[in-house]
């Protein structure tokens, strides 16, 4: 799977590697092992505020946007080249909330990535079965991840 970065803000190569580990690890545990591409992008409280406000008619910052190329889990699955869509995560963002959350800004990374990439996969969170769904894949993936 092909990564492209883009945005206003830029990564280490430490977050890099690590946002490649979090892909790896989704579409191996999902059964997806074609070859695709993802974009990531990543930027501020006012670059992200704009796309909300542009693609969601909703004026206020977000943590994440994620704009899927597929409807659902099984669609990726039978694709034969798997373009996942696009990824815009907020960097200002991801401080505030592990600030809030009382964990590391690594952490808060890889949770808004694992979600974004579960969006890009045809999942969601607007009824509670959906999030019951959606947040116990993400569970599952942040176990594997931190090597619990």
């Amino acid at each position: 799977m092909t990564i492209y970065y883009d945005g206003d803000q830029h990564l280490s190569q430490a977050q890099q590697e690590q946002i490649e580990r979090i892909l790896e690890t989704v579409l191996t545990v999902e059964n997806l092992l074609q070859a695709g591409e993802v974009s990531i992008s990543l930027v501020s409280d006012d670059e992200i505020r704009q796309l909300n406000r542009d693609y969601r008619n909703k004026d206020q910052v977000t943590d994440v946007l994620s704009f899927p190329q597929v409807e659902s889990l099984d669609e990726a699955r039978q694709a034969n080249y798997l373009f996942l869509g696009d990824i815009v995560i907020n960097l200002d963002q991801v401080i505030r909330q592990a600030k809030e959350f009382q964990h590391s800004e690594a952490r808060e990374l890889s949770y808004l990535t694992v979600h974004s990439l579960y969006h890009l996969l045809g999942f969601d969170h607007e009824t509670d079965d959906e999030k019951l769904a959606m947040r116990k894949k993400e569970k599952y993936i942040m176990q594997i991840l931190e090597g619990k």
